[in-house]
C-alpha cells in the first residue's frame, strides 16, 4: 500500500479497527516508512492525552431540561410571525400601513411594463410596427449626431495643424 492509503487507515489501526491482514501490513510499512511512523504516534499520542481527560458527567435532570427548553422556544418562523402580529395589532400605525400599501402599488404600477409588449408575435398590430420603427429611426439619429461629432473632430484636428 501506499503512504496515503496507510495514513487513511491509521486511526482504525491505533483502535485495532481493522482485519489482521490489514494490521499486519500496516504494521510491516511502519517499521519502513518514518513519515507514517511519526503520523501513527501522533494519533496514539492524541488517544492518550484524550484519556487523561475525566469524564464529565451533567447535573441531574439537565437531558430533561435541555429538551424541555429547547421543544418551548419558538422557531423562526413563529418569531416572525408573532412580531408581525404584534405590529398589525396597533391600531396607530393603520394609517402608515394603508399609505406603504397604496406606495408601493402605485410605484408597481408606475414601473409596471406595457401588457401590449407582452404579446406573441403572431399578434402584433400597427402600433408596434410603427414603434418598433421609430425606435430604428431614433438608433440612426443617434449613429448620425455621432458622425457630426466626428466631422467636428476633423476640423479641430486641421486648426490644430494650421
Amino acid at each position: 500500500m501506499k503512504c496515503h492509503e496507510i495514513k487513511e487507515l491509521l486511526p482504525a489501526y491505533s483502535n485495532s479497527d481493522v482485519s489482521p491482514e490489514k494490521a499486519m501490513e500496516i504494521g510491516e510499512h511502519l517499521k519502513v516508512c518514518e513519515d507514517c511512523l511519526q503520523e501513527y504516534n501522533l494519533i496514539v499520542k492524541s488517544w492518550e492525552s484524550l484519556d487523561v481527560w475525566p469524564d464529565i458527567e451533567p447535573e441531574e435532570g439537565y437531558v430533561s431540561r435541555f429538551w424541555t427548553r429547547l421543544s418551548a422556544e419558538q422557531t423562526w418562523r413563529e418569531r416572525v410571525m408573532s412580531g408581525m402580529k404584534n405590529l398589525l395589532a396597533k391600531r396607530a400605525l393603520v394609517p402608515a400601513y394603508a399609505g406603504t400599501l397604496v406606495a408601493v402599488l402605485v410605484a408597481f404600477l408606475y414601473f409596471q411594463v406595457p401588457l401590449s409588449k407582452n404579446r406573441p408575435p403572431e399578434m402584433i398590430i400597427e402600433e408596434d410596427v410603427d414603434f418598433v420603427e421609430s425606435l430604428e429611426l431614433t438608433e440612426q439619429m443617434d449613429i448620425l449626431q455621432e458622425m457630426d461629432w466626428l466631422e467636428d473632430l476633423d476640423v479641430i484636428e486641421k486648426l490644430d495643424a494650421v
